[in-house]
């Protein structure tokens, strides 16, 4: 009997593994494209897509705190201040604490200087 719930734990948790690690690569997937839509100046799209990744259930704070900076960008890229402002608003909400990478970002450096 122990023999079997030790297989059956074992199972378990290989399963549970395994749907981890292809959660994680379809997230590589998604950042790999969305990226590539950023590079080809395709800001609009970009920002969408990091919306709906955002929005996938399930999806980690941590994650969640990274769309939101790119989006942040990205606004920056469109000259969108206040889009950008709140896409940078709400990635600090949601745990963004990179406090240097916003000063050295060329798309925020004119969005960091705005009053607002």
């Amino acid at each position: 009997m122990f023999r079997i719930s030790v297989i059956s734990i074992f199972l378990f948790l290989l399963l549970t593994g395994t749907s981890s690690a292809v959660a994680q690569e379809d997230y590589i997937d998604q950042l790999i494209k969305l990226s590539e839509l950023s590079s080809s100046q395709q800001y609009r799209e970009a920002i969408n897509g990091y919306k709906r990744l955002e929005s996938q259930a399930g999806a980690p704070d941590w994650l969640k705190a990274g769309s939101e900076y790119e989006i942040a960008e990205l606004y920056g890229q469109l000259s969108d201040t206040d889009n950008a402002i709140a896409a940078l608003n709400n990635a600090v909400q949601l745990g963004f604490d990179d406090c240097l990478a916003p000063r050295s970002s060329k798309p925020l450096a004119t969005v960091l200087k705005d009053p607002k």
